[in-house]
């Protein structure tokens, strides 16, 4: 099981989300706030009523904000029974941001500023900036590509969630992970 696709909006100063316990697969189903796309069904009235997913996001996130649009007019089920085999590979612990980490934060911070508090808005860039900088210092002092990189991600994804930039960015790809 892997209890990150199901997810709970935890009430708190901070916009926290956390994986649905894995307790809650021993029931027949259960509830949760947030939900990725994999093995998710809609009503077709609630897709007219919400509308699509937002396409700028690219990559990520997009399906948090459509879990929060979800929960205005209905809940998330998770059925227990239903079986998923979604084949996702485990990144590597490397001290390196993937290229998935800049839409990640920029479309988790432009998400906490539409359904979130300014509060928890202001302590996501708080939270960021320190990683951004912290980053820039290893990079100076550890002589480390991957810091620097880090640093970049950042630096770019906070620049363009302030701007409103969003959609797919060329310098972030797959394909150019070096």
């Amino acid at each position: 099981i892997d209890e990150t696709h199901r997810k709970i909006l935890k009430k708190s100063m901070s916009f926290d989300i956390i994986p649905v316990s894995l307790d809650s697969y021993n029931k027949e189903f259960f509830m949760c706030d947030l939900a990725t796309f994999c093995g998710l069904f809609f009503d077709a009235q609630l897709i007219n009523d919400i509308g699509y997913p937002r396409g700028e996001y690219f990559i990520w996130y997009d399906d948090t904000e459509y879990s929060l649009r979800i929960g205005k007019y209905s809940r998330i089920m998770n059925v227990n029974s239903i079986y998923i085999n979604h084949k996702t590979q485990k990144g590597t612990i490397n001290n390196k941001l993937n290229w998935r980490g800049y839409y990640g934060i920029r479309n988790r911070g432009d998400v906490i500023k539409r359904y979130g508090t300014k509060i928890q808005y202001y302590l996501f860039l708080i939270k960021i900036s320190k990683s951004k900088y912290l980053n820039l210092l290893a990079s100076l002092f550890v002589k480390n590509r991957n810091f620097h990189y880090n640093y970049c991600l950042y630096r770019d994804a906070l620049s363009d969630l302030k701007k409103g930039i969003y959609g797919y960015n060329p310098k972030y790809c797959f394909d150019k992970q070096k």
